[in-house]
């Protein structure tokens, strides 16, 4: 962000204050973006990363009620706040070297969180896909469903008992 911070507060506080009764998720995710950004801008990189935090939070628990669709729009969109949150905790590593190894371990968390999640988007489906040709036909429509929800792969109800396959 650049030019007047103080503008910038002000603005951003009356936003807050406009958008808080507004039960509008994709809203409150874009303000709570540019405050992070805003923070950044003001120095106060603890209240940044703090509010970065909250941010992934937020986007993390609104893709829990989306479809499959949804979510990876939703995680298309909004990779790049992961850049951002590693790009901070490098900030904050390099101005605080006392706390070097906890930001850049936090750093490298976040690092694997978001490689977890691109993953799961790109690979995720197919995996799936590919285990539900292997298992369905070897273990019937009814003993499926106990075989996808937590049974133990090498359960006799998926109808092979070698293990890591159903």
């Amino acid at each position: 962000m650049s030019g007047d911070v103080k503008t910038s507060r002000r603005t951003m506080n009356d936003a807050k204050k406009l958008a808080a009764s507004w039960p509008d998720f994709y809203l409150h995710g874009r303000i709570a973006y540019q405050e992070s950004r805003l923070l950044v801008s003001e120095g106060r990189l603890s209240d940044a990363l703090a509010s970065y935090k909250k941010l992934i939070s937020m986007i993390e628990n609104i893709k829990g009620r989306l479809s499959a669709r949804e979510q990876q729009s939703l995680s298309e969109n909004y990779g790049f706040i992961y850049d951002e949150l590693i790009s901070l905790l490098y900030d904050m590593s390099q101005k605080g070297p006392s706390d070097r190894v906890q930001f850049v371990s936090e750093a490298l968390g976040f690092a694997e969180k978001n490689k977890a999640r691109q993953f799961a988007e790109t690979w995720g489906r197919a995996l799936r896909a590919r285990w539900f040709q292997l298992c369905l036909p070897r273990s019937g429509a009814r003993d499926f469903a106990r075989c996808a929800t937590g049974t133990p792969l090498l359960s006799a109800r998926c109808g092979r008992k070698r293990a890591g396959r159903c």
